[in-house]
């Protein structure tokens, strides 16, 4: 004999559906979903292993990973996470990231800094933060215009954490920047290239390209307490 639900649902018909659904369709179409089709990687920096330190190097505790450069002029601190083995970190895809920072005590002038994705500098495919005395950008550049797109986003102050995120849509080719969860500006020209010339995904260079530097003869002073890293999947099948 079947049995037919009628609308409104009775409170049994209704919370044998709603188990039914829950149990038996979306947790296999959710696992499913992500498992194929997303790359997450997010850090709160129990480690320095597998960086490259740049400069006065970086150090480490159980807040997160603290970046101070010397008290002498142009002295930089700075991290890279390497990405070109992982293929499947890729411009070629929607991906997303976002990190939290503050900076210490007079570290906000006289200073600057990036915190990107990919290879940092004109010419190469990058996208991320800029920050020149406290006033933070958003910027991106690529392999074919040799060029660079920049954009204020507003100024940051000492002693205050930031929520820094960029999301990148590799289809129409522009990126969202925001800061603690409200849109500050959007970039749609000098985007990082997804594929190049023999239709191959162009990896990222570097899954975080980090650097701070001092421009007088006073040390300066980031921590960073969180990365997060969201992509699109990238398989030879798609």
């Amino acid at each position: 004999m079947n049995h037919q639900l009628n609308y409104p649902l009775d409170p049994i018909d209704k919370q044998n559906l709603t188990r039914f659904i829950r149990d038996e369709v979306m947790s296999s179409v959710i696992y499913d979903a992500i498992w194929k089709n997303v790359y997450y990687y997010s850090s709160q920096f129990e480690s320095l292993n597998g960086m490259s330190l740049l400069g006065n190097a970086p150090t480490i505790n159980d807040t997160g990973i603290t970046m101070a450069t010397a008290a002498v002029g142009s002295s930089t601190s700075g991290i890279i996470k390497d990405a070109i083995a992982q293929k499947v970190l890729t411009f070629g895809r929607n991906q997303s990231f976002r990190t939290t920072l503050e900076f210490g005590v007079g570290s906000v002038s006289n200073m600057s800094a990036h915190f990107t994705v990919g290879i940092y500098g004109t010419g190469n495919n990058y996208y991320g933060f800029e920050i020149l005395n406290g006033a933070l950008s958003a910027s991106s550049s690529n392999d074919t215009t040799l060029a660079t797109t920049t954009i204020a986003l507003g100024t940051l102050s000492a002693l205050t954490t930031y929520e820094l995120e960029a999301r990148l849509d590799s289809s129409r080719k522009s990126i969202v920047f925001s800061i603690d969860g409200v849109e500050k500006g959007i970039i749609t020209t000098n985007v990082p290239n997804g594929i190049n010339t023999l239709g191959n995904p162009i990896t990222n260079g570097y899954m975080y390209d980090w650097l701070i530097t001092t421009s007088d003869a006073n040390a300066k002073s980031v921590s960073i307490g969180n990365f997060e890293y969201l992509q699109e999947r990238y398989t030879k099948s798609k």
